[in-house]
């Protein structure tokens, strides 16, 4: 009797702690930088607008070893724009597109742009983009919103502030510096913006 107790005991251990383990903080600063033709620089809010001609660049800075997704979606379709760069190390930037930047057109009133970063691989999202990198917008809709009920409860946000000590990014256009934000939470972090492209 006592030896099955003992069993019991540390398999319950054991299960919280790789609960404990999936459910880390996770510490991670990011931007979506807008480039706008009439030459400011800033840092795009989660619900703004744009113009066809601005410019995007999406740079994410995890605090530790993370699994980042960034998934761009216009109207009909959304598109993994990091299939081969999701495990970001500590220490590294990930930086989208590159050194270049992504231009809007007028083709889609709409741009969103999602960020997840994870201590482990999202299971929704390497499903969904598995041996693809562009997938319908309802598909990735569904996905999302699985992803988003599992952690909206654990995650909180500084978003009013922004990190000074680590988080500047040199703008590429004109030398600007621009500040990530810093994003908290528990397990993992859903970030989504929202761009309104006006005609």
């Amino acid at each position: 009797m006592k030896n099955v107790f003992y069993i019991v005991t540390v398999f319950s251990f054991v299960f919280a702690v790789a609960s404990f383990a999936q459910q880390r903080m996770i510490d991670v600063d990011m931007a979506v930088i807008r480039y706008a033709e009439d030459g400011a620089v800033e840092r795009v809010k989660s619900n703004d607008e744009a113009k066809p001609g601005d410019a995007l660049r999406v740079v994410v800075a995890p605090a530790s070893d993370y699994y980042v997704y960034v998934v761009y979606s216009d109207h009909a379709s959304s598109r993994l724009l990091n299939p081969d760069e999701r495990l970001v190390e500590d220490g590294k930037k990930l930086e989208l597109p590159g050194e270049d930047y992504y231009e809007i057109d007028d083709k889609s009133s709409l741009a969103e742009i999602s960020v997840v970063v994870a201590a482990a691989p999202v299971e929704e999202i390497e499903a969904i983009f598995e041996g693809k990198t562009v997938v319908a917008k309802f598909d990735w809709r569904l996905a999302e919103m699985k992803i988003e009920r599992k952690v909206k409860a654990n995650v909180f946000t500084k978003s009013d502030k922004a990190v000074r000590q680590a988080g500047n990014v040199r703008a590429s256009k004109d030398g600007a510096t621009i500040e990530l934000q810093r994003f908290t939470g528990m397990g993992a972090i859903v970030k989504k913006y929202r761009i309104d492209v006006l005609r």
